[in-house]
């Protein structure tokens, strides 16, 4: 029997593991086919071939690049920061 809060009932229950081996099992099934790319070049060639067909009327993009810095975790979990600002 499921224990979780009912409003949690239709979520998606996580993975049992937490290996490499495992979440590139589960991706691999729910994404069967890998992309193509690979470099920058081909990333910018992509990503305007997207905004070609969902963004006809935007501006031409003036960047595209991959972030080197980001981590595998941060890559599954999202880059999440938070700013303290001084009020009055």
């Amino acid at each position: 029997m499921d224990s979780r809060p009912p409003f949690l009932a239709a979520a998606a229950r996580p993975s049992a593991g937490g290996s490499d081996g495992q979440l590139a099992q589960v991706v691999a099934e729910r994404h069967p086919q890998a992309h193509q790319v690979r470099s920058e070049p081909s990333l910018f060639d992509y990503v305007n071939e997207l905004k070609a067909r969902h963004m006809r009327s935007a501006p031409p993009l003036a960047k595209v690049a991959f972030d080197p810095r980001l981590e595998r975790a941060h890559q599954a979990l999202g880059t999440h920061s938070a700013v303290s600002r001084v009020q009055g």
